[in-house]
C-alpha cells in the first residue's frame, strides 16, 4: 500500500511521544504507508502567561492545527484528548482513539512528599482550576500557584524554587519516560480527573474516508467509550463553560462507574459523585445527571 499520511502536532516532547505513539498504531496496521509529521505551533505555545482555565475551551492549543487539518497541508491530528473542545468545527471528526495510559493525576515534590505530608503553608502550583479546588478540599492549609509551560518545564521551575509541589497528568510522565520519579497517584474517586485525561485523540477530516478507514483500524473501543461519555456530560452541562470539573469512566464486571467531581466557578459547593452506568444506558444518564447540575450549579460561560 503506497499511502503518505502526514500527522500534524505541536512541538513539545509530550505531543511528539503522543504522534510517535499514533505513528507506531498505523504502521503496525499497515507497514507500507509513509508515516510523516508536520510541528505547528499553536497560540497555546505563544502565549504563556495566559491562565489556561479560561482558555482551553476556545481551542488554546488546537486552533492552528485544525486550520491545517482545512488546508490538506496535514491529514490528521494528534491530541491529548483532554485538550480538545468537545464542540469540534463542522467537517473535523474524531477519527480514533488509543489505549487509554493511566488516567490519573500526580503530585510530584522536590522532596518526594505525599499530598499528606506536604507541610502547612507549601506552596503547590497548578494551572487547572480543577485540581486547585480539589487540592484545597484535601489540604486547605496549603497554598495554591499558577504554573505554565510543558511537563520538563514545570519540573525544572519546582526545583528552581517555584514551588514546593504540583500535580501533573500521570500519563504524561509515563509518555515521557518519567515515570519512575516518586510520585504520589491520587485515587480517581478522590480526586477526579479531567475528562479524557490519559487518551490520545486522532483528528482528521470528516469526509476523508481513506483515512478514517486508516483511524478505525487503530481505534480502541472501551477507551473511546469511556472519553466519549465524560466528554458527552461536559457537554450536557456546558462545555463552552470556564468551570471546575473532573470526569472518569471506569470499566467494572457489569458496566462503569462514573466518578463526577463539580463545583461553582467560584470555588463554592464543590461535591463528588459516583455513578453506575452500562453501554445501554449511558446516553440516557449522562444527560439526565447534565440537567441535575446545571439547576444546582452556576457556571462562567461567554
Amino acid at each position: 500500500m503506497n499511502h503518505t499520511i502526514i500527522i500534524g502536532t505541536r512541538g513539545s516532547k509530550l505531543a511528539l511521544a503522543q504522534v510517535e505513539l499514533t505513528r507506531q498504531a498505523l504502521l503496525s496496521a499497515f507497514p507500507d504507508i509513509d508515516v510523516q509529521v508536520k510541528i505547528i505551533k499553536t497560540i497555546g505555545d505563544v502565549m504563556l502567561d495566559v491562565p489556561l482555565s479560561g482558555s482551553i475551551a476556545k481551542g488554546f492549543f488546537t486552533s492552528e492545527i485544525e486550520a491545517a487539518l482545512f488546508a490538506r497541508t496535514i491529514d490528521l491530528a494528534v491530541h491529548s484528548m483532554k485538550d480538545l473542545p468537545v464542540g469540534l468545527p463542522e467537517g473535523l471528526t474524531i477519527g480514533g482513539v488509543l489505549p487509554r495510559a493511566d488516567a490519573r493525576d500526580v503530585l510530584v515534590s522536590n522532596g518526594d512528599l505525599g499530598l499528606n505530608q506536604l507541610p502547612e503553608g507549601a506552596t503547590v502550583c497548578t494551572s487547572s482550576l480543577r485540581r486547585r479546588l480539589q487540592l484545597l478540599s484535601l489540604r486547605p492549609d496549603v497554598t495554591v500557584g499558577e504554573i505554565r509551560g510543558n511537563v520538563d518545564t514545570r519540573l525544572r521551575k519546582m526545583q528552581s524554587g517555584v514551588c514546593d509541589a504540583q500535580i501533573l497528568a500521570a500519563a504524561g510522565l509515563v509518555r515521557l519516560g518519567l515515570e519512575s520519579r516518586k510520585a504520589t497517584y491520587l485515587d480517581p474517586k478522590v480526586f477526579v480527573p479531567a475528562p479524557a485525561q490519559g487518551a490520545i485523540a486522532i483528528e482528521c477530516r470528516a469526509n476523508d474516508a481513506k483515512i478514517r478507514d486508516f483511524l478505525g483500524a487503530i481505534n480502541h473501543d472501551d477507551t473511546r467509550f469511556c472519553a466519549d461519555t465524560e466528554r458527552s456530560l461536559l457537554t450536557a452541562i456546558g462545555g463552552g463553560c470556564h468551570l471546575p470539573f473532573g470526569c472518569y469512566c471506569e470499566p467494572i464486571d457489569q458496566g462503569y462507574n462514573l466518578y463526577i467531581f463539580v463545583a461553582n466557578a467560584d470555588g463554592s459547593n464543590h461535591k463528588t459523585e459516583t455513578m453506575v452506568i452500562t453501554r445501554h444506558n449511558a446516553a440516557e444518564m449522562v444527560q439526565q445527571k447534565g440537567k441535575e447540575i446545571q439547576l444546582v450549579y452556576k457556571f462562567a460561560c461567554e
